[in-house]
């Protein structure tokens, strides 16, 4: 496959990686690194020979580190490089999530892997948290 149109190009003209959607060939996907998490970052938006890579969540620099379930909420421990940590939680009966994020490092709040975490945690929405 031939593409017809210049290279597409970051915010400092140089050329970056590309692929093409398995479904429409003639669609240019964008492929990159964040510079702060080095994971791979996929954009379908392309302009004019132009890249636009999608940020980062502030969530995506936490790594998993526990589980606990204390049979009403599955907890999800999370903690980044400088051991601030978010907890995602599920309510096992409806299956929604919220969050709630501290300082301390995981091990700060987790007890065990059938207790939810210790203290009292405001829990809320994703957008609420982050």
């Amino acid at each position: 496959m031939s593409i017809s149109s210049p290279s597409p190009r970051d915010e400092n003209r140089a050329i970056v990686m590309v692929g093409v959607d398995p479904n429409d060939r003639s669609v240019i996907i964008p492929i990159g690194a964040d510079s702060v998490t080095n994971r791979l970052l996929v954009s379908a938006i392309i302009t004019s020979g132009s890249v636009t890579l999608s940020p980062p969540k502030e969530a995506d620099r936490y790594g998993i580190q526990a589980i606990s379930d204390d049979g009403t909420y599955k907890y999800f421990f999370f903690e980044d490089a400088s051991a601030n940590y978010y907890i995602m939680r599920k309510n096992k009966t409806t299956s929604v999530f919220d969050y709630t994020k501290g300082t301390g490092g995981y091990a700060s709040v987790y007890v065990s892997s059938s207790a939810g975490p210790s203290g009292s945690p405001t829990f809320d929405t994703y957008g609420n948290i982050f």
